[in-house]
């Protein structure tokens, strides 16, 4: 089974995609240049992760980072286990 053969179509290239990281980083490093203290920029564990990796390499400050880890249960609020 090749690596992607899932994939039934891609929806942006991988061009396309650090276009518009290196676009984001350019808006937060605009946005919060003059803040202090700096942002903490927070994901989501673990889907989150190498987005916010390339995502902080491209800002163009001192940021913090921090990842938080959320369980889905259902439509209720209460684990199953």
């Amino acid at each position: 089974m090749a690596l992607h053969s899932h994939i039934e179509r891609v929806l942006w290239s991988e061009e396309q995609i650090s276009r518009r990281v290196t676009d984001l980083a350019a808006q937060i490093s605009a946005d919060f240049r003059d803040v202090s203290p700096p942002p903490v920029v927070v994901g989501v564990a673990t889907g989150a992760f190498l987005f916010l990796a390339d995502l902080v390499r491209r800002i163009e400050l001192p940021v913090a980072v921090d990842l938080v880890r959320a369980e889905s249960y259902g439509s209720g609020t209460q684990s199953n286990c």
